[in-house]
């Protein structure tokens, strides 16, 4: 009957054991189901701050100072250790161009980046009349 009894104590100290080791694994992994979530959205966030300082200039009524302010930071960016951003236009097309308007559009990476810019001679009949 002793034998027994160290028996059945033995085994409830083994399940407690494997309970408490259970919850501590449960808990140890919704620790770090948060920490991710966090990062991620850390991650968002950041991604948003760095396309919002290009983004304000997309549109398709861009005049010519517009653009070469984009392309000015776009340039300090790429001189910079950040992602590179590649443009269709330089200071000088944009410069020379018989075009005072431009439409401005980004392409992103598949991280969320803006890796891209199309920036577009916006030709209308308001433009040849107004440049002669």
């Amino acid at each position: 009957m002793d034998n027994a009894s160290k028996a059945l104590i033995i085994a409830g100290a083994i399940l407690i054991t494997i309970l408490v080791a259970t919850f501590a694994v449960s808990l140890f992994k919704g620790a770090a189901e948060v920490t991710n979530n966090s990062n991620n959205a850390h991650n968002t966030v950041g991604i948003t701050t760095y396309n919002s300082q290009f983004e304000q200039y997309f549109g398709s009524s861009r005049n010519k100072e517009q653009v070469k302010s984009l392309i000015r930071k776009i340039n300090s960016n790429n001189d910079s250790d950040n992602i590179y951003i590649g443009c269709s236009m330089d200071l000088d097309e944009v410069s020379d161009s018989a075009s005072s308007t431009f439409s401005v559009s980004g392409s992103y990476n598949e991280e969320g980046y803006l890796s891209y810019v199309e920036i577009t001679p916006y030709t209308m009949w308001l433009d040849v009349i107004n440049n002669g």
